[in-house]
């Protein structure tokens, strides 16, 4: 016992110890320490004489005069950062707090937390966060609030500056759409004197969810000091000594929670560490109280396991004897056949299914010994696998053919394995066959019907193909490979997207889905639009169909399908031929309404100008109205001659005019990705046609042309003189 009193008095002491190491206040060492500071409102901020001032200033000179902690301060240009990893300063006032600075200096615990804020002009379109993802925002250069806005806007458009002034003045004058900093330095802006973009009024967005914590940043040797003003300060928040200085600043009541929270959290902290150390020592305590009660307590246990053990075995073994006897029955009772051998091959056990399946009584295997009514044709491998049965080895679900006492030939399957006393020794041999002479036969069945199946498959002229229910094919017939020119190995194994346009990918992934959570459709027709390996495309018809299994479930899907490409294309080609025709007609239509009024237009026209005198002003007018009307007649006879609405009229025709005068409308039917370029031959010969119709001509093979060139090229037009034969005159 009193050992036990010892131990628990050792623990007590050593959990004590720690507690003290832990929680107890940091010795700082007594000397002038350098703390560095830079020019970043409010928190730290140029004063009269040059002093530095601002509210972390303030905190922190505070809570160095309370703890007797003395300080120089020292102006730095460069970042927080660079100063304590280039140990230029021992202290920094205010220093966000990332896992990454972590590595290179000290931190304390926080004292401050603050949201970010954008500043946006009054009538700025943004109104949340999300509005300013591609905007352009305005930042200081200092790495934590860089940090933050890649992470939260990563693809705005960063337009840093040395100076919050300058941020401002890229706001004011529109060259960002807003300004990006903490909550404190965003009310200290809207609170200066004259505003920072004068009678211009700014609007305020939060961003609650962008927060950073900031605490006293240190070299390590220094670490002392930090931690200290920062436990003052929290002292300061106990007391309620922060309000002054936070409200000399222009701080709410919120604000001034919110700092006393962060800084309460410290000793709540190590309030509930001190229950924490006080639960341990009652737990140890209570650990070496209840040693001895189990001391007493595992000697009953021993007695009493003793007494149940020997009755358990005395259980186990009528156990023993009851289960053989049930394993016995179970063996005389079941259809498949059932042996044991002894290690000098003899048979000590068979149940009646023996004579069931093969046509021999137990009585004779008894008698005569081992009876070899394996087929010749599997003999050889089944007496290999009998050999090995007496060296250890198993064998499972192993089908071969035998021969009965009456000559017939069945199917077994045999699972054969070692009997092996309780010392691992093997003794025996034991095994069961059962007869499955109908599922050979049903297997050959379903073998033959499907080797006609897929005979007609391959070779009928039409496109089949199977998928799996993840849409790989599994089978396609050669009629598919020859209008594809996809190899087999190309196609079997892969998915079907592989060989269809993007634009059909969604619905054979809905039919997918669809089959794979409700098993339907059953049935469906699909017109597929199928890739070819040289990049030309194939239409299909096809009749697709949910393949199912004995118990309903659906295991594969089954598609035929009928090439319609060239049906397809005379269809377009038709409709094509339509569409030209109608538009004939139409243009027709309006040409001969409008060559109607040309005719009294042009009439009148020249009734005045015959009327005339010669040096009449007004002459050379009238003279203009009736070339117009002139030019004005010739295009509506080409409009007349394109809807085949006027009768032919042979005459000479000069084609490197017609060309040349034409050329205006044969650009307009081209577009613009097509070059037009001529090369007209002279002196050229005339010949005899109908203007209209050799412009015809003409418009219909621009038009082809045009149709063979979707994606632009050139189109030469040329003239030349030539000699035609008799001959073939003759076969023309």
């Amino acid at each position: 016992m009193r050992k036990l009193w010892w131990g628990v008095g050792a623990s007590v002491i050593l959990v004590a110890f720690l507690g003290w190491l832990q929680f107890g206040p940091p010795r700082v060492a007594p000397r002038v320490y350098k703390m560095g500071w830079t020019d970043s409102p409010p928190f730290q901020v140029r004063g009269s004489g040059s002093e530095p001032t601002g509210l972390a200033i303030d905190l922190i000179r505070t809570a160095a005069r309370r703890r007797g902690i003395r300080l120089q301060w020292i102006y730095w240009r460069d970042s927080s950062e660079a100063a304590l990893r280039r140990k230029a300063v021992d202290l920094w006032p205010l220093i966000a707090i990332t896992p990454e600075r972590l590595r290179f200096f000290h931190i304390s615990e926080p004292f401050l937390e603050a949201e970010y804020c954008l500043l946006v002009r009054a009538d700025s379109p943004h109104t949340t966060l999300q509005d300013l993802t591609a905007a352009t925002i305005g930042l200081t250069s200092s790495p934590i609030d860089l940090y933050h806005l890649g992470r939260h806007l990563p693809y705005a458009h960063q337009l840093t500056r040395p100076q919050r002034s300058q941020v401002m003045e890229d706001l004011c004058q529109q060259r960002s759409d807003a300004a990006f900093m903490d909550a404190f330095t965003g009310i200290s802006t809207l609170l200066e004197k004259h505003g920072p973009c004068g009678q211009q009024t700014l609007r305020w967005i939060a961003a609650p969810e962008i927060r950073s914590r900031f605490g006293i940043g240190a070299v390590f040797e220094s670490s002392a000091a930090a931690d200290a003003l920062r436990d003052e300060i929290g002292a300061m928040a106990s007391e309620g000594q922060l309000a002054p200085i936070l409200g000399q600043w222009g701080y709410t009541s919120q604000q001034l929670e919110s700092m006393e929270a962060i800084l309460a959290a410290r000793r709540h902290t190590q309030q509930l560490a001190a229950a924490a150390v006080l639960f341990a020592i009652l737990f140890v305590v209570a650990c070496w109280q209840s040693i001895r009660f189990l001391r007493e307590r595992n000697r009953t246990r021993r007695a009493e396991r003793f007494l149940r053990e020997r009755n358990r075995t005395r259980r186990a073994e009528r156990a023993l004897r009851e289960t053989e006897e049930k394993l016995r029955l179970m063996a005389i009772n079941m259809k498949e056949m059932v042996l044991a051998y002894d290690m000098n091959r003899r048979l000590i056990f068979a149940n009646p299914a023996v004579e069931t399946l093969t046509g021999y009584r137990v009585a004779e295997l008894e008698k005569g010994g081992l009876v070899n009514w394996i087929h010749p044709d599997d003999r050889a491998r089944m007496m290999a696998y009998w050999e090995g049965l007496f060296q250890g080895h198993a064998y499972d679900g192993e089908e071969y053919r035998l021969v009965t006492r009456d000559g017939r030939i069945k199917w077994a399957s045999a699972t054969w394995g070692p009997i092996r006393d309780a010392a691992g020794r093997q003794i025996g041999i034991q095994g069961s066959e059962r007869d499955i002479t109908e599922r050979k036969a049903a297997d050959e069945a379903l073998r033959e019907s499907e080797r006609r199946f897929r005979g007609l498959l391959e070779h009928v002229q039409l496109a089949a193909a199977m998928f799996d229910l993840k849409g790989n094919y599994v089978f396609v017939n050669d009629y598919t490979l020859a209008i594809t020119g996809w190899t087999r190995e190309e196609m079997i194994g892969h998915h079907v997207t592989e060989h269809l346009p993007p634009e059909q990918h969604e619905h054979i992934r809905a039919i997918n889905e669809g089959l794979a959570s409700s098993g339907e459709p059953s049935h469906w027709f699909t017109e597929p639009l199928l890739l070819t390996k040289d990049g030309k495309r194939r239409w299909l018809q096809a009749n697709n169909v949910a393949l199912r299994n004995a118990e309903g479930q659906i295991v594969a899907i089954a598609s035929l399908g009928v090439d319609v490409t060239e049906h397809r294309a005379l269809q377009e080609q038709y409709l094509q031929a339509q569409k030209l025709e109608s538009l004939g007609t139409l243009a027709g239509g309006v040409a001969h309404d409008f060559n109607n009024l040309l005719t009294v237009i042009n009439g009148y026209s020249d009734i005045v100008f015959r009327s005339l005198r010669e040096g009449d002003a007004a002459r050379p007018k009238i003279d203009q109205v009736r070339k117009a009307g002139a030019r004005a007649a010739a295009l509506t006879q080409q409009l007349l001659a394109f809807s085949r609405r006027q009768i032919a009229q042979p005459r000479p025709v000069d084609l490197n005019r017609m060309v040349e005068e034409s050329a205006g409308m044969f650009g307009a039917l081209l577009g613009e990705d097509i070059e037009l370029v001529t090369h007209l031959g002279r002196p050229l010969g005339q010949v005899m046609a109908d203007p209209g119709q050799i412009q015809q001509v003409l418009m219909n093979l621009l038009a082809n042309a045009r149709d063979a060139m979707p994606d632009g090229g050139r189109l030469t037009i040329e003239t030349t003189n030539g000699t035609i034969s008799s001959g073939y005159r003759a076969d023309h």
